[in-house]
């Protein structure tokens, strides 16, 4: 199962640099919507907002996270991500960056 979301749940280790309530969803939310993603066998979450495109893995999901495309407070490209999803479920996320 795949969920889509503006706002990710958790960070990639340090990133975003801060902890602000700005970066992800905010206390007690995160915890009862990861139970709630174990208990439905989510594999993956697609989100943004953290202005930076990144996949990582965290408590047995893959975050794939959009890179900003107007304005980003970090030092990192704008652009877009492009999902591929095979058949079975496999995805393959590209980042492009804009000029």
């Amino acid at each position: 199962m795949f969920v889509i979301q503006h706002v990710p749940i958790s960070r990639n280790g340090g990133f975003p640099p801060d902890a602000e309530p700005f970066w992800t969803v905010q206390g007690p939310y995160p915890a009862r919507e990861l139970e709630l993603l174990c208990r439905l066998d989510a594999k993956r979450v697609f989100a943004g907002h953290s202005n930076s495109g990144m996949v990582f893995q965290s408590d047995g999901i893959t975050y794939h996270i959009a890179p900003a495309t107007s304005w980003t407070a970090f030092k990192v490209p704008l652009g877009f991500a492009m999902h591929t999803i095979s058949p079975s479920g496999e995805v393959k996320t590209e980042f492009v960056n804009l000029r």
